[in-house]
């Protein structure tokens, strides 16, 4: 989700004219909580193969999306982070009606590198996944379910959640890099500090 987001912001910002430095000058509120949440991913990731892991590796998942709304509930004031917000709102939301699970429609599972069973899936993955054919009522909406097939960077099944959350990131970042911090402090340091004055001849 992240990387295509960022992959075609940054296309899209240079064919727009827009410079990659001006993103390493994004300032953001509460930055810290993304850090921890990656932390509490990458723990999970680590600790996934032990048996003990199984019950706790879900929740902390869930809990690190948290930590990332509430990150976002707090820079809502730059906009496209609300679509940022509500793709990653659906996604936890399928995880909880779904008992920590996320639907994945399996017919389209084949042509992806996903694996060719749940199984396998959930094997090589830091959540579980469910059949999206199993499940009954509208909230199997909220899983992936949506192939994405090439020319996209990578062929995958996305969920509607995810697909706003790639939006979400490449509208942040090309407008990131169309902010010109440099230029604008220029023009406002020459304007204040150069002052002509023309009396005319007396």
């Amino acid at each position: 989700m992240f990387l295509e987001g960022i992959t075609l912001g940054v296309i899209i910002g240079k064919l727009r004219g827009g410079r990659l430095w001006s993103i390493g000058r994004i300032k953001m509120k509460m930055w810290p909580l993304i850090i921890v949440a990656l932390l509490i991913q990458f723990l999970s990731m680590f600790i996934g193969s032990y048996s003990w892991s199984s019950h706790i590796v879900p929740y902390a998942y869930i809990v690190s999306l948290g930590l990332i709304l509430v990150f976002l509930i707090f820079n809502f004031h730059k906009k496209s982070l609300w679509i940022i917000f509500a793709g990653i709102f659906l996604n936890m939301l399928a995880l909880i009606l779904h008992k920590n699970a996320m639907p994945i429609a399996m017919d389209l599972v084949k042509n992806t590198n996903y694996g060719q069973s749940i199984s396998e899936i959930n094997n090589n993955n830091l959540i579980n996944y469910i059949s999206f054919e199993k499940i009954e009522g509208f909230s199997k909406y909220l899983g992936r379910f949506i192939f994405i097939k090439r020319p996209y960077i990578c062929p995958s099944i996305m969920s509607i959640g995810d697909i706003l959350v790639s939006i979400g990131v490449l509208v942040f970042t090309q407008s990131q890099m169309m902010n010109n911090y440099y230029g604008k402090y220029s023009y406002s340091s020459r304007s204040k500090m150069i002052n002509f004055r023309y009396s005319g001849n007396k």
